[in-house]
């Protein structure tokens, strides 16, 4: 499924995200909607990584986002697995959908 309008859409002028030309091609090869990415930024659970930050939905997430949306968000297929990661100026560099759990930075204490 290819979605072409999609991708126009937040590619446009005077869109919010700015994508690399990877995160660009996995946008339009995994049809994720400009909703759901709306969602994943205003809503969504940040794993601080090393230059970059992974972004994803989480039981707390989504319980706000079926709150904001009263119920709707639950239309949504697979909408609890997306995941985008951004690099340390907030340039989308890739998105898909999760088939593992996310491993989370451990703290050290000494």
């Amino acid at each position: 499924m290819i979605c072409l309008s999609h991708l126009n859409f937040l590619l446009s002028p005077g869109a919010i995200m700015d994508f690399s030309k990877h995160g660009k091609q996995r946008l339009q090869q995994r049809c994720i909607s400009p909703q759901a990415l709306e969602w994943l930024e205003r809503f969504g659970s940040i794993e601080t990584q090393i230059n970059s930050e992974m972004i994803f939905f989480d039981k707390k997430s989504l319980k706000k986002i079926r709150q904001y949306t009263g119920g709707f968000s639950d239309k949504y297929d697979g909408l609890e697995k997306i995941y985008m990661v951004r690099d340390a100026n907030g340039k989308v560099i890739t998105v898909g959908y999760r088939d593992k759990h996310i491993k989370r930075n451990e703290r050290k204490y000494h």
